[in-house]
């Protein structure tokens, strides 16, 4: 009987294992990497709100940083508020150019003092306890300023001035204010015989008749150029001693 060759006999032998491995259950698959956590994304801050208005204690850089915007008007230096001495002291006025409505006073990089006069109607006449920068903007129009002058009480220095709707001959409406506010008003509109006649007399008025300049040159005002003159002359004649 003859026997099989060698190689017959390892080729069989490598086709069973061929065939077993191909029935073997395949490789388990590799499982997925893991991810690598991820940070969380940092809190926006929320925007600082806007203020409405500016508000005591305020640096005064950011006075016109509000949602009034810019100033209609800076006047500096202005009237002391509540009669502080102080070069440094401003006034920012909002609103209608010809009508602010917000007065904002800083004296040393901030807020002192807000006035806040919005929703109130632009009014018929000056009226005590208006702002002073209100005598122009009423239905009586533009008045003049007659006298000023500066003084102290109380240890404050206070500064007043007068304001007149007047002619050459009547004067109509009196409006006097302190340290920027209206004071005191007389109206004479509706009684002619109460008009103060501003007559020239036939010589220099009588100064020693006046204890102060201001009240010369308000019922003097016609006689002279302006307050300055009328006021040196009362010195000389009263010898008394004026802050201007």
């Amino acid at each position: 009987m003859r026997r099989k060759s060698r190689p017959a006999v390892f080729g069989g032998v490598i086709l069973l294992l061929v065939l077993l491995c191909a029935c073997a259950d395949p490789a388990p698959a590799s499982a997925p990497p893991t991810p690598r956590p991820t940070a969380a994304p940092s809190a926006v801050p929320s925007p600082t709100p806007v203020p409405e208005l500016p508000y005591k204690g305020m640096p005064e850089t950011g006075v016109e940083k509000t949602l009034l915007g810019k100033a209609a008007e800076v006047i500096s230096p202005c009237y002391p508020y509540q009669g502080k001495v102080n070069p440094t002291q401003t006034e920012y006025l909002f609103g209608e150019a010809d009508f602010p409505t917000v007065f904002v006073f800083c004296q040393g990089g901030a807020v002192i003092h807000v006035e806040d006069h919005r929703g109130e109607a632009r009014p018929e006449t000056p009226y005590v306890g208006m702002p002073e920068e209100w005598i122009h903007c009423t239905g009586l129009g533009e008045l003049k300023e007659t006298t000023h002058s500066a003084y102290f009480a109380a240890g404050e220095l206070r500064v007043s001035r007068h304001y007149v709707l007047a002619d050459r001959d009547y004067t109509y409406f009196y409006a006097g204010a302190v340290n920027g506010f209206v004071s005191e008003i007389r109206d004479y509109r509706s009684e002619p015989s109460e008009h103060i006649h501003f007559s020239r007399p036939s010589s220099m008025p009588d100064a020693d008749y006046y204890d102060n300049p201001e009240d010369f040159w308000y019922d003097n005002m016609d006689e002279f150029e302006d307050y300055e003159e009328a006021a040196e002359y009362w010195q000389e004649e009263y010898g008394g001693d004026s802050v201007f």
